[in-house]
């Protein structure tokens, strides 16, 4: 799923980020009830075993935080920013650790807010556990009548951006004058140095109005891109003002085009594309180069949601050497949500590229003189495993019920890093660096089982399909079983079918293996034929996650 990217509600921490920082020496009081250096205050507090130490513990941390509460005085340009985005339908809130009686004292020191400028006020009195504790967050934005992930958490902490995150919610690092060791574990969605700058972040998060993006927002999308730059080839890229580009394919080089859209749900919607497209295309022979993307997006959608996705696309093109060079993109009415179409354009030479048709004319072969077209006795490989694809869907939209049928939350988190696998660039660059290998497919819809049945089609040979040597992750199999399906039949980017002469094959996997890319040999040729297939390779009519999905997958 795409992330939600409209900001309703901003939520501050208040200490050092509302306020001045240093209005208070949480060193002194640490030593003055002997908590460690290194840990909280409240966390110290909760682990002594006698009340009365608690108590007077308490009582020291209150004492001082009055003190601070009663010398502090708000930081530049909160007060203005706080009434500019009440102005501006904001609702605004404050989450913190410390008390209220605290928070009370240190608004009287404020010129123009006070209590009543705030939708809430969550402290630790509530009865909520405090940040980091995610649940702090949740509870506020029921306060606030806002979605976690439509709240903007800001703070100066660790745990206002821990807390944030755990909850689903964007979050602002506001780093004052030195970054913290800990901003990069921490992982803040934004980095500040003075809340002065918050507009800049929330213009991301506003909805654009419908058409063609802004000609500013288009030049600064434009220019966060970094693909073409990999590419001299690329004469003329994509430019505000600009409808078209222009490639130098080099000499006695052929162009191969492929199209395709991205009209399902997914993580990963903008890599997703130019992983299917490219995919496909390199099965030609042809190397990716260049990529165009339309996007169209639905109404109420907001910059930082038209950014992230085309950021998608151009390190998706990064990855595999392409350059983004152009397109369209549009908020429109004719959509519910975005719908992504990409082309892929690449370069062969003419003897490599594979034209997946056998002529009528026999033994016909390449100017190398290495025969073309698969013959009998060469090998059936296959990459990595089965349904890898299918299985990430799963685990992405049916963990509940994965949950309940004993699949492990680990096999479910394993599964969910597998982004990475969909992509067969690698192992088929590597295959066509050998002249010996005749055909190339990638695993799509249908699973191994169809593609297979397909790449014997296209190559008009029989082959006979080893099934038990088709190899399925272990994480595959129980997922799989857990819903009722088959792996041979769900859908499985992410794997490279390949004949070969048998001569190359132990070469072939060699290289595959150096790269760490698994491989083995599942099949023979058995001669010319229509696509005839000899073993227990089951037949599926539709894939099985197009079978399962209205009874299985959660929405």
């Amino acid at each position: 799923m795409v992330r939600e990217t409209i900001i309703e509600a901003v939520l501050f921490d208040f200490d050092s980020t509302l306020t001045r920082p240093g209005s208070i020496d949480f060193g002194a009081i640490k030593e003055s009830i002997g908590c460690p250096s290194d840990s909280m205050i409240l966390d110290f507090i909760a682990t002594l075993e006698e009340a009365t130490a608690r108590q007077q513990a308490t009582e020291v941390l209150i004492h001082n935080e009055r003190i601070a509460a009663d010398a502090s005085l708000p930081a530049d340009g909160a007060e203005d920013l706080v009434k500019s985005l009440r102005r501006h339908g904001y609702r605004v809130g404050i989450l913190t650790r410390n008390t209220r009686d605290s928070i009370e004292r240190s608004l009287r020191n404020f010129e123009q807010l006070s209590e009543q400028d705030f939708d809430t006020i969550v402290s630790r009195d509530d009865p909520i556990a405090v940040k980091p504790d995610p649940d702090s967050v949740r509870y506020a934005a029921r306060r606030l009548r806002v979605l976690p992930q439509c709240l903007l958490m800001v703070g100066d902490h660790y745990h206002d951006i821990a807390a944030g995150r755990g909850a689903g919610s964007w979050t602002c690092l506001i780093a004052h004058e030195t970054r913290p060791s800990w901003a990069d574990e921490v992982g803040a969605d934004y980095e500040l140095d003075a809340l002065d700058n918050l507009w800049r972040i929330l213009a991301q998060h506003r909805p654009l109005q419908n058409g063609k993006l802004p000609g500013a927002l288009l030049e600064e999308l434009l220019n966060g891109l970094g693909s073409v730059a990999q590419r001299p080839d690329v004469i003329v890229s994509a430019a505000v003002g600009r409808d078209f580009a222009a490639v130098d394919p080099g000499a006695r080089k052929t162009v191969v085009a492929k199209s395709d859209p991205i009209t399902f749900v997914t993580e990963m919607p903008g890599r997703h594309l130019v992983t299917v497209n490219a995919n496909d295309l390199i099965c030609s022979g042809a190397l990716p180069r260049w990529f165009l993307c339309t996007a169209l997006f639905p109404p109420k959608t907001t910059f930082r949601c038209v950014r992230d996705l085309l950021l998608q696309v151009d390190r998706a093109c990064t990855d595999i050497g392409a350059a983004l060079i152009g397109g369209h993109t549009e908020v429109t009415d004719a959509v519910t949500r975005p719908i992504l179409a990409g082309t892929m354009l690449g370069t062969s030479s003419r003897p490599a590229l594979r034209d997946y048709g056998r002529p009528s004319e026999p033994a016909a072969t390449a100017s190398s003189g290495v025969t073309k077209y698969p013959t009998a006795g060469d090998r059936l490989l296959m990459t990595k495993s089965a349904a890898i694809e299918g299985t990430l869907i799963l685990a992405s939209t049916a963990r509940e019920t994965l949950l309940q049928h004993r699949v492990t939350s680990d096999d479910i988190s394993e599964v969910l890093g597998w982004h990475g696998k969909l992509s067969i660039v690698p192992e088929a660059k590597l295959a066509l660096e050998l002249p010996h290998v005749r055909m190339l497919h990638d695993v799509t819809e249908g699973g191994v089982a169809t593609a297979v049945r397909e790449l014997a089609a296209a190559a008009r040979v029989r082959l006979r399909v080893n099934v038990q040597d088709i190899p399925v992750a272990p994480q595959t199999r129980a997922i799989c079983g857990a819903v009722g399906c088959d792996p041979l039949g769900l859908i499985g980017s992410g794997s490279l079918l390949l004949l070969v002469d048998a001569e190359v094959v132990p070469a072939l996997l060699q290289s595959l293996h150096a790269a760490g890319i698994a491989a083995c040999d599942i099949g023979l040729v058995i001669g010319d034929g229509t696509g005839e297939i000899l073993g227990d390779l089951p037949l599926f009519e539709v894939d099985e996650l197009a079978r399962l999905q209205p009874s299985n997958a959660e929405p």
